[in-house]
């Protein structure tokens, strides 16, 4: 396996950690940052490529699980399920998001354990 350089790493890092970054800012801009950095690198390095791929798919699927939260913290029954589990989507979230950050600095793959390959 060869070495990625600096600069692979950083846009694979930043693929994951800008999807957190825009998801403080609203929640629906968390999939804008992987799917910018994919479209523009996906051609230029491998690595980038299936980073931001990983990223944008994690984004994809919290964001379907936020929605569906959403509708459930709407129904009488599910505010006592819907309150905790935003609290366990954003734990997630926050976990999923260094764990796949501190691959990509390593240079290493990483595939989130809990994901919908929606982008292929």
């Amino acid at each position: 396996m060869t070495e990625i350089e600096q600069d692979k790493r950083i846009w694979a890092l930043a693929s994951h950690l800008g999807a957190w970054a825009a998801n403080l800012s609203g929640g629906l801009l968390g999939a804008l940052v992987p799917l910018v950095i994919y479209l523009a690198m996906k051609d230029q390095s491998a690595f980038v490529g299936a980073h931001a791929k990983e990223s944008l798919n994690f984004r994809l699927t919290l964001l379907v699980a936020y929605i569906l939260n959403w509708i459930l913290f709407f129904t009488i029954v599910g505010t006592c399920i819907a309150v905790p589990m935003f609290f366990v989507l954003w734990v997630v979230e926050l976990v999923f998001s260094i764990l796949a950050s501190i691959a990509a600095m390593n240079g290493q793959p990483y595939r989130h354990p809990i994901c919908w390959r929606l982008v292929n």
